[in-house]
C-alpha cells in the first residue's frame, strides 16, 4: 500500500485524484493540501511515500517546495502531476528533485505504475509512459532525413523504400507523437531526445 499526499489547490481534481486512487486499492491517501507550504507541513507531519504535487499553486515555487521537502521528509518520493506535457519542463523538474512527471490527462492506471516504479526503484528511474520509447529505428532514421530537409521522394531513394511506404511511416510517426505535421514531428522528437 503506497500512502500519499495530493496537492493541488483545485478541490474539484483533487478530489476527483483522491476518489481514483484510492478506488486501486494500491494507494491510500493520508492528506491533502491547497499550496505549497501545506504540501511541505503535511509531508513533514505525515511522512508519506509519495507526494503528487502540483505545479500552479499558491506560495512559493515549485524548486522551492521541491527543495524544502525534500529536506523535511527525505523519504518521500515526488511526483509531479501537471496539465503541461513539455519534456523540457518536466526535465527542469526532475533536476530540482522530482522522482517522476506525469501529465495530468494520463489514465489513472499509468499514475499508479509510475508510483509503484518511483517505490521500487527509489533512484529517479521511472519514467511516465509516453512517446519517447515507441518509434522504431527506422522511424527514427526516417525523422532525421525530414529534420535535414529532405523531401518524400529523396527520402525513399535515400532509404530505399516506395514513396508510400515513406508516406505511411510519416503518418505513423505523427500518430505516435501526436504531432501535427512533418516539422511538428521534427519538433517532438527533438523535445523527447529522440534526435540530435
Amino acid at each position: 500500500m503506497i500512502r500519499a499526499v495530493v496537492a493541488d489547490d483545485h478541490a474539484l481534481f483533487r478530489a476527483g485524484l483522491v476518489s481514483l486512487l484510492e478506488a486501486t486499492v494500491r494507494v491510500r491517501v493520508v492528506g491533502e493540501a491547497a499550496d505549497g507550504d501545506a504540501a511541505v507541513a503535511r509531508c513533514e507531519r505525515l511522512r508519506p511515500d509519495i507526494l503528487l504535487l502540483d505545479v500552479e499553486m499558491p506560495g512559493p515555487a515549485t524548486s522551492t517546495v521541491l527543495a524544502r521537502t525534500r529536506r523535511a521528509a527525505p523519504g518521500t518520493r515526488i511526483v509531479i502531476v501537471s496539465m503541461h506535457a513539455d519534456h523540457l519542463l518536466a526535465k527542469q523538474w526532475r533536476s530540482a528533485g522530482a522522482d517522476a512527471v506525469v501529465a495530468k490527462s494520463a489514465p489513472v492506471g499509468e499514475l499508479v505504475t509510475v508510483l509503484e516504479q518511483v517505490i521500487a526503484f527509489g533512484d529517479r528511474r521511472a519514467e511516465p509512459a509516453g512517446p519517447a520509447g515507441i518509434l522504431t529505428v527506422r522511424q527514427v532514421e526516417l525523422l532525421h532525413f525530414v529534420a535535414r530537409g529532405f523531401t518524400n521522394p529523396e527520402i525513399a531513394r535515400a532509404l530505399s523504400l516506395s514513396p508510400s511506404t515513406v508516406k505511411r511511416h510519416l503518418a505513423n510517426i505523427q500518430a505516435k507523437l501526436a504531432s501535427s505535421s512533418r516539422l511538428d514531428s521534427v519538433r517532438r522528437a527533438q523535445m523527447l531526445g529522440l534526435l540530435d
